[in-house]
C-alpha cells in the first residue's frame, strides 16, 4: 500500500498537516486570549461592583450581615467579600447574589 505512494505525494501530504496543525496552534491560542480577556458586556462587566459599594446580600445565611461594604471583587470567579454594618464578620457572594443599593436600611 505504502509501496504506491511517491516521496513527491508523501512531502505535500506532511505539508498539508503542518499548515492544519500551525491553524489549530492559532485558534487554540485565540481561545485562550478570550478565556483571560472577556470581551465587554458580559454578565460580569455588566454587574460593576467595586470596592467600596454599599450592598444587600439576596441569600444571607443565619445570624450573617444582610447590608454591607464591597471590600473585595475578584473578576475571575466572579465572588464579592463584603464587610457587614456591624463589623461582625466578612461575607462572600457570587455578584449575582449581591444587590448595589444607594444607602442602608435602618
Amino acid at each position: 500500500m505504502y509501496e504506491d505512494i511517491t516521496d513527491d505525494i508523501l512531502i505535500e501530504e506532511i505539508a498539508d498537516i503542518e499548515l492544519r496543525l500551525r491553524e489549530l496552534k492559532l485558534q487554540l491560542e485565540e481561545r485562550r486570549d478570550r478565556r483571560r480577556n472577556p470581551p465587554s458586556g458580559t454578565q460580569r462587566a455588566e454587574r460593576g461592583l467595586r470596592v467600596g459599594d454599599k450592598v444587600r446580600i439576596a441569600n444571607p445565611r443565619p445570624f450573617q450581615e444582610r447590608e454591607g461594604t464591597v471590600t473585595k471583587v475578584n473578576p475571575d470567579t466572579d465572588f464579592v467579600t463584603i464587610q457587614g454594618n456591624k463589623k461582625k464578620g466578612k461575607v462572600s457572594r457570587k455578584s449575582k447574589n449581591v444587590i448595589k443599593i444607594e444607602e442602608f436600611s435602618s
